[in-house]
């Protein structure tokens, strides 16, 4: 009698994983046929990221010269 309410119990719990399932799919297949959803705060993030990362490209780094490389030459040290 035991044994027949525990096989039971298992069938249902995978009757219930299996229904998640299709349930799971069809949500991300609705979500799929939305259009992303945006807001105001995340649009001006977006835009000034993207106002950053063009002045990065634009920035050029110069060399680091040493200033104690010159005095060094002079001392005669190596």
């Amino acid at each position: 009698m035991a044994y027949t309410i525990l096989l039971i119990g298992a069938i249902l719990v995978g009757i219930g994983w299996i229904a998640y399932g299709i349930w799971w799919y069809k949500e991300r297949e609705r979500e799929k046929e939305e259009p992303e959803r945006s807001t105001e705060h995340l649009q001006k993030v977006k835009k000034s990221f993207e106002e950053y990362t063009k002045k990065m490209e634009e920035y050029k780094l110069k060399p680091y010269e040493r200033k104690d490389k010159a005095e060094d030459n002079k001392s005669g040290a190596k």
